[in-house]
């Protein structure tokens, strides 16, 4: 419930840009482990 109070009183960009933020760490994190196995591949 308190959730759905969140998204209904916030803007849908404000509520993006705070899971972007989140998220953003976690896929950096990826892209590097990709990019290191993809190294040491070669």
């Amino acid at each position: 419930m308190l959730f759905y109070i969140v998204w209904s009183s916030w803007d849908h960009l404000g509520f993006t840009l705070v899971m972007f933020v989140v998220f953003s760490p976690v896929i950096f994190f990826a892209e590097i482990v990709d990019w290191l196995l993809g190294a040491k591949r070669k």
